[in-house]
């Protein structure tokens, strides 16, 4: 009886996803940007009431004044900055081998690590390796760009020699050792900033004093701006960075308030060889308020004329608080700023993401591939958490020195049927729009009009073949979406034409992102007039319950019939070619669950092909699933 209601439930399983493949969970989103038009705004940020009690994104928009805006993920390169180590599980087997590393960046600079003579391990072992012991290799501009890594690699080369094998699994970005550097908390109440240099305000309407009555997280001091630019212009407090490095940093994190709550002040980067980029920090990161909060700014995001903020000599560098009478009211307030430092934001000892999980087929989703001379293949294989990545290798023949397994970062949406992602939240009614933009720039659609409010989790499913061309990101693109190399992903919430709302704003959280596979099942049919399957799941064990499964049919017309089996891989591993076949006739198909060379099969989730080719030449199919379960 358990067994029976153990088949059941897993049935009921089957005829709604085959498999599906998270994208993006968004415990993390550093990775995610905003665009906005004008008038419009959006902020983006990490909420912690996600589905089912996990993290994920949440898009505070005001659509009041403007159209749209979007936040977008390029997933064509990863940003490893976060984190100061590759961490991975490593199983060996054979003759002690080097095992070799490589990390690539988005200019073409290679680096690598070689761990001498480990591959013979045995057991699961654990593999942390400093983004420092990395050395460079070839290519590029001998500077490994951590802010974009477009493929990693893991290989084999010869030591003593002989055949064996690697599995790599959970490959993960971690973080040791949270770097800090903190510009200035004011605990001092006085002059100069932790990094040596003297704070001072510009322009005389601007004035600071240091206070310990009004602290962020109690501490001993902050700093109080008073600003008043109702006669036009600008001001600012700036504090000099005096020539601290901060290359190993990330982030410009901060605590901020106003005194009413709605103050309006730029952060603005600038030296004396006229380098400067700002950042609107009202529109883009947080809502003031009259509470301190916590800004953490990607210093990826600072950049002049295409020069980052890393890039750029720091001797001279200067970090502005402007205030401008363009920003808009109050035209003369306060602000309290506290704990200001660069740092790499999370706890020491944490993973920071996972890069890849090696849970999926080989080629289905993370496109690892094998080269070398000493290459034998490279498949899935049992890991140290769920499935891995197994390369195996042979060095006999004098010749043979390498194999390697490598992947970019582009995502493989061609094996999927569905794109599915989580929602809840004030929509107000308008549009989402979800696109996609290949490797050569063409990006495709979908539009989803007058998206329902809800307070409790609801799915939006796209199906992949129903999205539609919309335009070139670039001149040479063509207007195929190449599925097997998608770029950058983009979530767009637009108003709806005609739209009368005098206030159009609200918080939309998104979570669980994700790729599945749906069967396409349809019973109405002109040739075919009966179709079902018995037993499906079945148990092909030999105890005499659901041993085999059924397959009955009944035939409108005189046809050919085929039925073909499947696995997951797209590999067909049962035929039956039935011939010619009557009309009017309840014939039935019977499958022990063996393969064409008469082995039972494992268990698990097969696609079946039912196919009639009438004697004038008509076709007809049905496709779905069924499961082995022993």
């Amino acid at each position: 009886m358990k067994k029976l209601i153990f088949l059941l439930s897993f049935c009921l399983i089957l005829v709604s996803r085959i498999f599906s493949l998270i994208i993006d969970d968004f415990e993390s989103i550093y990775d995610w940007r905003s665009i906005s038009d004008t008038n419009a705004t959006l902020k983006i940020s990490s909420s912690t009431s996600g589905y089912e009690n996990t993290k994920c994104i949440k898009f505070s928009y005001n659509l009041t004044d403007g159209g749209w805006v979007l936040g977008y993920r390029d997933f064509s390169i990863q940003n490893f900055s976060y984190g100061d180590t590759l961490k991975f599980w490593f199983y060996g087997s054979g003759d002690k081998n080097n095992l070799e590393v490589k990390l690539e960046d988005a200019d073409g600079s290679v680096f690598t690590k070689t761990l001498t003579g480990v591959t013979d391990c045995g057991s699961w072992t654990e593999v942390k390796i400093p983004f420092s012991e990395f050395s460079y290799g070839w290519g590029g501009d001998n500077t490994l760009d951590k802010t974009k890594i477009k493929k990693i690699s893991f290989g084999v080369t010869k030591n003593q020699g002989g055949k064996g094998y690697i599995i790599i699994d959970d490959v993960v970005l971690y973080l040791s050792t949270s770097s800090i550097k903190v510009l200035d908390n004011f605990d001092d109440l006085n002059n100069p900033n932790n990094f040596g240099g003297t704070n001072y305000t510009w322009d005389s309407t601007c004035t600071v004093v240091y206070i310990s009555t009004d602290t962020a997280e109690s501490t001993t001091g902050s700093a109080e701006i008073s600003f008043d630019v109702n006669a036009g212009g600008y001001a600012g407090f700036i504090l000099p960075l005096n020539g601290a490095d901060i290359s190993e940093t990330t982030h410009l994190s901060f605590y901020v308030k106003g005194l009413t709550g709605n103050e309006k002040f730029r952060v603005k980067f600038e030296n004396d060889y006229n380098w400067s980029c700002e950042k609107d920090i009202i529109s883009s990161y947080i809502t003031l308020t009259n509470e301190w909060q916590k800004v953490d700014i990607p210093l990826s995001e600072f950049s002049s004329s295409g020069i980052p903020l890393l890039s750029t000599e720091t001797v001279t560098m200067k970090l502005n608080f402007v205030f401008g009478k363009d920003f808009g009211t109050p035209y003369s307030s306060k602000i309290y700023l506290d704990e200001i430092k660069f740092c790499i934001p999370g706890a020491a000892g944490s993973v920071v993401k996972t890069i890849d999980s090696m849970d999926e087929e080989v080629n289905k989703l993370t496109s690892w591939n094998a080269f070398g001379d000493a290459v034998v293949k490279i498949e899935s294989a049992s890991g140290k958490n769920n499935n891995a990545v197994k390369l195996s290798y042979d060095f006999t023949s004098a010749k043979d020195s390498w194999a390697v397994m490598e992947r970019n970062m582009n995502l493989n949406f061609s094996q999927y049927s569905h794109i599915c992602l989580k929602y809840k939240g004030q929509t107000n009614n308008n549009n989402f729009e979800f696109k996609l933009t290949d490797v050569d720039g063409t990006c495709y659609w979908k539009k989803i009009f007058n998206l329902k409010p809800t307070d409790n989790w609801q799915e939006i499913k796209i199906p992949i073949k129903e999205l539609s061309y919309f335009m070139k990101e670039k001149d040479d693109a063509d207007k195929n979406l190449d599925l097997k190399n998608i770029t950058k992903i983009y979530f767009v919430i637009s108003k709806p034409s005609g739209s009368i709302l005098e206030e159009n704003k609200g918080d939309v959280y998104f979570d669980n992102l994700e790729l599945v596979v749906e069967p396409e099942y349809e019973t109405s049919k002109t040739y075919i007039e009966k179709f079902e399957v018995r037993n499906n799941p079945f148990s092909p064990n030999s105890d005499g319950v659901k041993d085999k499964a059924y397959f009955v049919y009944k035939l409108k017309d005189y046809s050919n019939v085929k039925l073909e089996i499947y696995n997951l891989r797209g590999e067909k591993v049962k035929v039956f070619n039935e011939g010619e076949k009557p009309p009017s006739q309840e014939i039935t198909i019977e499958w022990d669950g063996r393969d064409n060379d008469n082995k039972i099969l494992k268990n698990g989730i097969y696609i079946y092909r039912f196919y009639i080719k009438t004697l004038d030449g008509k076709e007809e199919e049905i496709k779905h699933i069924i499961g082995i379960v022993k």
